[in-house]
């Protein structure tokens, strides 16, 4: 196996962990490789046998551009050396399609603790004969306190062939979101790179000047040591440090993002958001800027498209409590969808109250990859007969004032109670911009509240879900008891009710709110 040492006093030929043997690499585009030597020395780089050379500059860094070369399930070499008769070789280089993965725990969560792992484990050899590789970024103390950009990493999981002896420890939501890319589009290898910490707010994973941006400058001057663990259910994860927590801002983009800028990716995937439920309003402007700024960093470097797509996972279920905070967060979220080329995969409806991992950590992380992919047909391949980009949402809005002679559809509102004229009653039609299907046993069999809600000026009441007038259309029952109706919440708890399923791909409708506002007068 290669060694590959990163020195940054630069007086041997080196390359950093980002290149190793089973590597793949982005195709269709020019990928620079790079890295060390005396300064002013001179490195070959010979790849498909073409040369290309390059000189260090007064750092010891140099840096070569590999053509745009296309997928490839065979195995290409690279040669590496300088003029002192040092050479480095990289074996089993592939080219595909390479994704990056980050996040808090719900990334960092393994393979070995999900739903079925020992079979997916014993699964993963056939995957990395495919072409499925793996790289993961370890988690070190001195991170926490990273001050200024690195150009390197350690791993945790070097580059791997997938099998059964390497997948165990690594993240489980990248994993199976690149099994099923693979499975989808054989013929195209798959490289996956986690670089995730538990338990860590957003701040740390953006830069200075993102934060600026997004109104979030102030920060703690450095991350907390801390010997208990931030991010609850996290015991289980085996690589929790418990001397320092990342904490201060742009430490993790410093370590763990920014040695990967000059790597062409094909997309991003995000699952975090937990640690920043305190703060809903702040995430709704710093995320769609993480993720401009993400974009931008890659562009300038690796010269990737400036909307390369973006997946991220929205927050999954907390049946404790129900405080609201989830709820609230995940609305948050959702303003990254403005931004062009971006997914959500929703996650709200797979909470699993009884894991041992804690309910915030679902093991069901097959169901994430599955829907995940759903969305790359849509903006990563540009399929034409992909799916919509998301799980059904809203299109339109309309009021049915209340009247004796409404149908099958309004049954369940009394009408001698609406006719006596003592309380508003109305339906609500919602149409949605696919077909749907209901499964009433989300939620409801864990004691929560209904679907739909009613939020008026005294308060808060649930909504009778009639069923759907067509395929597209969803009725709804509202006898606004307390008066002076003012939004219509969907899904609106930490752990929600959420029976609105797309009956094409099942894919759940994501929580919302509707104003009522202007359509009762």
């Amino acid at each position: 196996m290669l060694l590959l040492l990163f020195v940054s006093t630069a007086s041997a030929l080196s390359v950093p962990h980002l290149f190793g043997d089973n590597m793949v690499l982005q195709r269709d585009t020019a990928v620079p490789i790079w890295g060390y030597d005396d300064a002013g020395s001179n490195v070959t780089v010979t790849f498909n046998s073409v040369k290309h050379t390059a000189q260090t500059d007064a750092s010891g860094r140099w840096q070569v551009a590999l053509p745009s070369t296309p997928a490839s399930t065979a195995a290409y070499a690279l040669t590496i050396a300088n003029t002192k008769g040092q050479t480095l070789t990289i074996n089993g280089v592939l080219f595909g399609d390479v994704f990056l993965c980050s996040g808090q725990s719900n990334m960092e969560l393994q393979v070995v603790n999900t739903l079925n792992a020992s079979e997916e484990i014993a699964d993963a050899t056939q995957w990395g004969q495919k072409g499925l590789r793996i790289l993961q970024v370890a988690e070190e103390a001195a991170y926490a306190n990273t001050t200024k950009p690195q150009l390197d990493f350690s791993p945790s999981i070097e580059w791997s062939v997938a099998s059964s002896s390497t997948v165990s420890g690594m993240s489980a939501v990248c994993y199976y979101f690149g099994k099923e890319v693979l499975s989808n589009r054989p013929g195209v290898p798959v490289g996956l790179i986690a670089t995730s910490w538990g338990g860590t707010a957003i701040e740390v994973w953006m830069s200075p000047e993102a934060l600026q941006a997004c109104g979030e400058g102030s920060e703690p001057a450095t991350s907390a040591a801390t010997t208990t663990n931030p991010d609850p259910g996290l015991s289980y994860l085996e690589e929790m440090p418990s001397t320092a927590h990342p904490e201060a801002h742009s430490v993790l983009y410093y370590s763990m993002i920014y040695p990967f800028l000059w790597t062409p990716v094909r997309a991003w995937l995000w699952y975090q958001g937990e640690s920043n439920c305190g703060n809903p309003v702040g995430y709704s402007r710093c995320f769609p800027q993480m993720i401009t700024q993400w974009r931008g960093d890659w562009a300038a470097r690796a010269a990737t498209p400036a909307n390369t797509p973006f997946i991220f996972v929205q927050l999954s279920s907390w049946p404790s409590g129900d405080t609201g905070l989830i709820a609230v967060q995940r609305y948050a979220q959702m303003a990254a969808l403005k931004l062009d080329n971006v997914g959500m995969i929703v996650a709200a409806d797979i909470g699993d109250p009884a894991s041992a991992l804690h309910p915030i950590h679902p093991p069901f992380k097959q169901e994430i990859g599955r829907r995940g992919y759903l969305i790359a047909q849509s903006i990563v391949y540009n399929d034409t007969a992909a799916p919509p980009k998301q799980g059904p949402m809203v299109k339109s809005v309309m009021v049915d004032p209340f009247s004796k002679d409404w149908g099958a559809y309004h049954y369940g509102t009394g009408p001698g109670i609406c006719a006596l004229g003592e309380f508003t009653c109305f339906g609500v039609r919602i149409t949605f911009d696919q077909p749907l299907t209901l499964n009433p046993s989300f939620g409801s069999v864990h004691g929560m509240a209904t679907a739909f809600e009613l939020v008026s000026a005294h308060g808060t009441q649930p909504v009778l879900l009639t069923g759907l007038r067509d395929p597209y259309t969803v009725q709804l029952n509202v006898t606004d008891i307390m008066g002076q109706a003012q939004t219509l919440l969907y899904g609106w708890h930490d752990y929600p009710n959420m029976p609105l399923y797309s009956s094409k791909w099942n894919r759940p409708a994501p929580p919302f709110n509707v104003s009522l506002a202007g359509l009762l007068h």
